[in-house]
């Protein structure tokens, strides 16, 4: 019985885009399938901001924030997971587009920023 599982979950691979690692024999509910890529761990600096006892307080923290592609088994579209911290307990998916405005949005940060703030900027819809 153990090798039909494992046929199963071969079988199932031929559906999987190159990129995918999940082991979709662990995945539970057939809604709840992903593919995943590897990850990559990127270490990162957060400046939090948090209330209590009626004040703010900045705090400085490192975290490790986790960068991978997911995918919805038997949908098209493909995501950035970004997610931070012990289990990602804080993530988001932003779609390949999203990611690329985000990444160029990132890019126009760090160049003003390198030019000393007397770069104008295009300020966007927000």
């Amino acid at each position: 019985m153990e090798q039909g599982n494992n046929d199963q979950q071969d079988s199932n691979r031929d559906d999987c885009p190159p990129w995918c690692v999940a082991d979709h024999g662990a995945q539970d509910h057939v809604d709840d399938r992903w593919h995943e890529s590897e990850g990559d761990c990127v270490p990162v600096v957060e400046l939090r901001i948090v209330s209590g006892s009626g004040m703010l307080h900045h705090l400085v923290v490192a975290e490790e924030f986790d960068v991978r592609l997911e995918q919805r088994v038997g949908q098209v579209e493909v995501f950035i997971l970004f997610g931070i911290g012990d289990d990602r307990e804080r993530n988001f998916r932003l779609s390949l587009e999203s990611t690329r405005r985000i990444v160029g949005a990132l890019e126009r940060m760090l160049r003003l920023e390198a030019a000393g703030g007397g770069m104008r900027m295009n300020r966007g819809d927000c």
